[in-house]
C-alpha cells in the first residue's frame, strides 16, 4: 500500500496504502530517548495560497494532488511546487474539512463538519453534497483501491460505507463509541479504523470488530505496506505523546509499541515499504523509519504538521501540510 489511510493513500499505486487524518494537539507525553538525526530527505517550505490550518493531503499523480482544511479550504496541486485554491461553494466556507480522497482520473471527495461529504466528478468543479445520513463530524474518508467503494469515519464511532462512489451511504455497526480519526486499508476484507483513547476497529468484508491496540492515547493516523494481491507486511498507527504502533498483520492484539524518540503528538504517517515510512506531528516533527529504527529529521518549521502523502514525480517525493497553511515538500 502506498496508501496512507492518507491513509492509507497513494491511489495510483497498488503497492501501498496510506491514510492521514488529524486534528488535535492534546495527549499525554511519555519519556523517550531522542531519535537520531536523519538528513536523507530535504524538506523545504513551499508557497501556500492560504493561512488556514490544513488537515489532510492526497497525491494522485505527477501533477495532481489535493489538500483540505479549515473554513472550506480546498487546495489543488498543479505540478512543480504550485498549489492553488479552488472554490467549493459559498455555503462551505463555514465548514472545516478534515479528510480528502481522490482519484487520478478526476473524482474528489471531502469530509468535515456536521456529516458533510462533498463530491466533484472532476478536480475543479461540479461540486455537490452527498447525503451521509449522519450529523457528526467526519474526520477521514478512504477509497478501496481500484474500486468505487468508500468508508468514512467520525465522532461517536460513526462508520459509513458506500459501494457506488458515494451516491448512497449507509451506516455500519461500529464496535466502539469513541471518535474515529482515520480509516484505511488495501482491500475491503482488511480495512482498519482507529481513534480516541487507543480505540481500534477492523473490517473483514462483512462486519467491524474491536481491534485491541494496547494503548489508551488518541491514535491519529495509519499506514500499511503491502499490495492488494499479497498479505500486508507492515501496518503502522501513530498518535499522541509520540506513540507509534506496529503490526505485521493489523490483527487485534498484535500491536507493539515502537520507540519514536519524541513526546510530540504525531498526526500523520505514510509508508512505502517495510523499510521506509515517515511520520509527522506537532512542533514541526518529522520522523523517518529506515527499516530498523525511527530517526528525527531536520525541518524548516515549528508549526504542527497534520498530514503527509507520497507524490509521484520522483522516487523521493513527499508532501506535508499543517497549521497556518504550511506546505512542505520532501525531495533528495
Amino acid at each position: 500500500m502506498i496508501r496512507t489511510w492518507q491513509r492509507f493513500s497513494a491511489l495510483a499505486l497498488s503497492s501501498a496504502l496510506v491514510m492521514i487524518e488529524a486534528c488535535s494537539d492534546h495527549g499525554t507525553p511519555t519519556m523517550t530517548t531522542p531519535a537520531p538525526t536523519d538528513s536523507s530527505v530535504r524538506w523545504t517550505l513551499v508557497s501556500s495560497p492560504t493561512n488556514r490550518r490544513l488537515s489532510s493531503v492526497r497525491m494522485t499523480g505527477i501533477t495532481t494532488g489535493f489538500a483540505v482544511g479549515d473554513s472550506g479550504t480546498y487546495l489543488y496541486y498543479g505540478g512543480g511546487t504550485a498549489w492553488g485554491t479552488v472554490n467549493v461553494g459559498p455555503t462551505q466556507h463555514f465548514k472545516n474539512f478534515y479528510g480528502v480522497e481522490g482519484n487520478g482520473s478526476g473524482p474528489v471527495w471531502l469530509v468535515g463538519d456536521s456529516g458533510t461529504i462533498l463530491y466533484a466528478p472532476t478536480t475543479f468543479g461540479g461540486w455537490s453534497q452527498q447525503t451521509s445520513n449522519v450529523l457528526v463530524t467526519l474526520f477521514s474518508i478512504s477509497r478501496v483501491s481500484g474500486t468505487s467503494e468508500l468508508f468514512a469515519v467520525g465522532a461517536g464511532g460513526v462508520i459509513i460505507h458506500s459501494l457506488d462512489g458515494g451516491s448512497a451511504w449507509t451506516s455500519q455497526l461500529s464496535p466502539i463509541p469513541d471518535a474515529l480519526f482515520f480509516a484505511g486499508g488495501l482491500a475491503d476484507t482488511n480495512f482498519f479504523a482507529a481513534g480516541q483513547a487507543g480505540t481500534g476497529a477492523h473490517f473483514n468484508g462483512t462486519t467491524w470488530s474491536s481491534d485491541v491496540t494496547g494503548v489508551n492515547v488518541n491514535l491519529r493516523s495509519g499506514a500499511a505496506a503491502g499490495t492488494t494481491t499479497s498479505p500486508l507486511t507492515d501496518v503502522w498507527l501513530v498518535g499522541d505523546g509520540g506513540t507509534i504502533l506496529h503490526s505485521t498483520s493489523g490483527a487485534s492484539g498484535t500491536w507493539s509499541t515502537q520507540p519514536s524518540g519524541t513526546t510530540q503528538n504525531l498526526f500523520g504517517i505514510t509508508a512505502d515499504s517495510a523499510t521506509r515510512a515517515f511520520a509527522v506531528g506537532a512542533a514541526g516533527t518529522i520522523l523517518h523509519w529506515e527499516g530498523t529504527k525511527w530517526n528525527a529529521m531536520p525541518t524548516p518549521t515549528t508549526v504542527n504538521l497534520r498530514a503527509i502523502a507520497r507524490g509521484f514525480s520522483a522516487p523521493v517525493d513527499y508532501w506535508v501540510v499543517g497549521d497556518s497553511g504550511t506546505i512542505l515538500h520532501g525531495t533528495q
